[in-house]
């Protein structure tokens, strides 16, 4: 049994086109991401939330953080006051920007209303 899946996985790869299974890999991630909502829903009917399957988003945490303060230890792309994007932007960009990016007292949003 195990050298017929092993042969069905040597012709699966040999024969893969990735053009034609990119619909697969989205079903594949669509269908698991469904399973995990409806598991958790089950298991906080049934009163046991313990049991969920809880995800730490790891990956957009450290996208985030490299686009935010230094929160994560990364020192990198627009948090950095000595970072390439900072020197090069002091001349093209609005002057201030990075603090107002970086401090906690300003919003970037605009007001609504009067």
């Amino acid at each position: 049994m195990i050298g017929a899946f092993a042969h069905g996985a040597i012709f699966f790869i040999r024969y893969y086109n990735p053009e034609q299974n990119e619909d697969n890999a989205s079903l594949f991630l669509r269908f698991h991401t469904f399973g995990l909502y409806v598991h958790n829903d089950v298991m906080l009917v049934f009163g046991t939330p313990e049991k969920q399957i809880l995800i730490e988003p790891i990956f957009a945490q450290c996208i985030q953080s490299t686009y935010d303060k230094t929160s994560y230890g990364f020192d990198v792309l627009l948090s950095s006051m000595n970072g390439p994007a900072f020197n090069t932007g002091r001349s093209i960009w609005l002057p201030g920007w990075l603090n107002a990016v970086n401090e906690n007292s300003n919003s970037l949003f605009l007001t609504i209303g009067p």
